[in-house]
């Protein structure tokens, strides 16, 4: 994405004073060392410097409210009113006058920005004499009031300009007036030619490339989407990488640190510039506040899983965008990056455990996170009496990602090969149930479901089978629980780290028979699934937003979207 250092030319009006004129020199100062025009803000002298300078392709608007006002005693309107003008409203005109020339430039190929940096310096209606610092909802409306969009339908040229809101420290007096105002995010937006123009807004001083790894808020989740391995080779590659603090993560905010990272405060992306992405693993929390910015994450929600269509809406009423981590696919359409793998292995590991003990009578209790595989595979062989031999299970999905994991897992806790059913699409070609499921001891379920097809396992065919059953655990790693579609409609809930099973009807007199449905299993794993599902993603995130991983990917988005809004009625 194009930033500011991008420009060749800039100008910088109320440059001649205070703010404007430190950031016209803050300009100057860049590696790349661009033409910076300080200016006032007459119209002729702006003409003039448009003659002078063609090759202008930025303008800052240093503008803003200067003067206080104590409501409490006699304000002069006529001179507030030509203040807004001269220091808001001008803001319309500003684009107005040089929007011809930035199309034109455009229409070359070439990036045009234009940011504006508005001071908040202004005095609430209240009893005190002095000075007071404004709400954050009369700022936010007031500069939503100022939002500007411009189109030509005919080639579909778009440009807008919106004031960015970043006065925490200032409300929470941290910091000092012109301190803050100082600290104040500048909002810029590339003109662009071409169809489907979509609004991009960035701090003009932030390097183009940049990423915002936000915490994961799932209760257990200690995984992250990027590793402090993979931020230091993103760094190199000239990437900007914001981390939020999280105690959760299983890699420590200093390892972030260390590698050139810079650390904000936790589950503080709301507030990010709405340029930078957000990249995180699982969903966000529930809420229907709007998403402005761009999302990549698993978003569970593209196929029509439960509360699908109001999660996407957030994106619709905020202008965001979405990547779902599960649809980003290359030209094969294999998926880049999929935590498949230890997806498997955790949950055949975990249908172990609770095997083991349903053998002793009891309950699976609460699952922790393993230092690593081996600590993992030494932990269930030992609780299986030191091997898993003699134990039968079946994976459905065998030669996906995922079911390979799963065998994997059994393999190394001890299962003979022949104990090891492996099966895939062949074998379930003519469609379920399937008796052979009930003639194991661990069932794990790997596939990757696209659409309705016969039930697996049903409770009819539990009952059925009676006493003569064999099968104690049932693992459904694909975890499509809400999913219509969902083969293994015995069970009806997520169950989590703290309760990770939850008992199956099975009739009266039968044996007891219970289901995992852990919809994050390779936390389990956090380290070594982090690392390998990063350094996947990583080849993608270098081409971040250009490739046809990211174009294929928002395609979707595009697509999914619109279903979401007619199912909303908005």
């Amino acid at each position: 994405m194009p930033g500011i250092n991008d420009s060749k030319c800039v100008l910088v009006t109320g440059a001649t004073s205070g703010i404007g004129r430190a950031l016209a020199l803050a300009i100057a100062n860049l590696p790349t060392h661009p033409k910076v025009i300080a200016a006032g803000r007459c119209q002729d002298r702006l003409n003039e410097n448009l003659a002078e300078h063609p090759d202008l392709d930025a303008i800052i608007l240093a503008a803003g409210v200067q003067h206080e006002y104590y409501f409490k005693k006699q304000v002069d309107l006529d001179k507030l009113t030509s203040e807004m003008n001269t220091n808001y409203i001008s803001v319309v005109s500003l684009i107005s006058l040089f929007m011809s020339h930035f199309l034109k430039l455009a229409a070359q190929d070439r990036p045009c920005f234009y940011c504006a940096h508005y001071f908040r310096a202004w005095n609430s209606p209240h009893f005190k004499p002095s000075f007071v610092k404004p709400t954050s909802t009369f700022w936010r409306s007031f500069h939503l009031s100022l939002s500007l969009n411009f189109t030509m339908k005919g080639d579909q040229y778009i440009a807008s300009g919106v004031a960015s809101e970043v006065f925490k420290q200032f409300e929470a007096g941290k910091l000092e007036r012109v301190e803050a105002m100082q600290r104040w995010a500048e909002t810029h937006v590339r003109a662009r030619r071409g169809p489907g123009l979509a609004q991009i807004f960035t701090p003009s001083i932030m390097p183009s490339k940049t990423l915002w790894l936000r915490c994961e808020t799932k209760q257990f989740e200690r995984r992250a989407a990027l590793t402090p391995t993979t931020a230091k080779k993103l760094i190199d590659a000239g990437f900007t990488i914001f981390v939020e603090r999280d105690e959760q993560r299983i890699f420590d905010d200093s390892e972030y640190e260390a590698v050139g990272c810079k650390l904000v405060e936790n589950n503080s992306w709301p507030s990010a510039p709405t340029n930078i992405p957000i990249i995180g693993l699982k969903e966000l929390q529930e809420s229907t506040d709007p998403l402005p910015h761009t999302h990549i994450q698993f978003a569970h929600c593209y196929k029509r899983q439960a509360g699908w269509s109001s999660v996407l809406s957030r994106f619709h009423r905020g202008g965001g965008t979405l990547y779902d981590l599960e649809f980003l696919t290359d030209v094969n359409g294999r998926r880049v990056a999929a935590f498949g793998f230890h997806a498997g292995f955790a949950g055949a590991a975990a249908g172990a455990l609770a095997l083991a003990a349903s053998k002793k009578g009891e309950k699976l209790g609460r699952l922790e996170p393993f230092k690593n595989e081996d600590d993992m595979v030494s932990t269930v062989r030992s609780l299986l009496g030191g091997s898993g031999k003699g134990v039968k299970a079946l994976v459905i999905g065998a030669l996906g990602r995922c079911g390979r994991g799963a065998v994997d897992l059994f393999r190394k806790i001890g299962l003979d090969e022949d104990d090891i059913l492996k099966w895939d699409l062949d074998e379930t070609a003519n469609g379920g149930p399937f008796s052979e499921i009930l003639d194991v001891d661990i069932f794990v379920n790997c596939i990757y479901l696209t659409s309705k097809i016969p039930s697996f396992i049903t409770h009819d065919t539990i009952r059925e089978a009676g006493v003569q059953r064999r099968l104690s655990v049932v693992v459904d790693v694909s975890c499509d629980t809400t999913n219509p579609f969902n083969p293994i409609p015995i069970y009806s809930i997520n169950t989590t780290f703290s309760e990770p099973t939850v008992p199956v009807d099975v009739g009266p007199g039968n044996p007891p028979m219970s289901a995992i449905s852990i919809d994050h299993l390779p936390t389990l794993l956090p380290r070594e699934a982090s690392e390998q599902f990063s350094a996947d993603l990583l080849p993608s995130l270098l081409e971040f937003p250009e490739s046809p991983v990211w174009t294929d990917a928002e395609k979707l988005f595009r697509e999914k979207l619109a279903e979401a809004v007619k199912v909303e009625g908005l």
